[in-house]
């Protein structure tokens, strides 16, 4: 599983904008093939850039995100800001993800949600082809069939790990 963060520098005359463009285009990724999840972060201190950081089963199918009429469109829509918008280049970095943690589940453990039924992982009893870990009372988590196993509480363990 792979993470790719996207800082990107706002002034803040344009913040608003620049939320809005994001939440106009963010479904555009979501039936990507080995897409996970997609995350924007708003910076908590003045001067910092945003971040985007979108999850994958693999580089590849990253790569083919990169490649696809869908990420086309959502990118034309940039130009909706003009340049004066951004303080600075964007930089994206490509990080492996070795090690996931989640919230303790208040002891509940047992309690810890990973649907799997034929193989294949389903949300809420519908087919879905992504899993989501969880616990009673706490957001889920979205995760690929290929990157969970089963989800202790405290870590997500994948398969050929232990």
């Amino acid at each position: 599983m792979i993470t790719v963060m996207n800082r990107i520098a706002v002034k803040p005359e344009y913040a608003e904008q620049f939320e809005e463009r994001f939440r106009q285009r963010a479904r555009l990724v979501d039936g990507m093939p080995g897409f996970l999840r997609n995350d924007v972060l708003r910076p908590a201190q003045e001067g910092k850039p945003y971040i985007v950081l979108t999850y994958w089963e693999t580089r590849e199918a990253f790569e083919a995100w990169t490649q696809s009429e869908a990420f086309r469109q959502g990118h034309a829509r940039s130009g909706s800001l003009p340049r004066e918008a951004f303080s600075g280049p964007s930089e994206v970095e490509i990080h492996e993800i070795f090690l996931k943690t989640c919230c303790e589940t208040r002891g509940r453990a047992d309690q810890a949600r990973l649907s799997v039924v034929a193989g294949s992982f389903r949300r809420d009893g519908g087919p879905s082809g992504r899993a989501f870990v969880g616990s009673p009372g706490l957001p889920r988590i979205p995760t690929s069939p290929r990157a969970a196993s089963w989800d202790c509480g405290r870590t997500l363990h994948t398969p050929g790990t232990s």
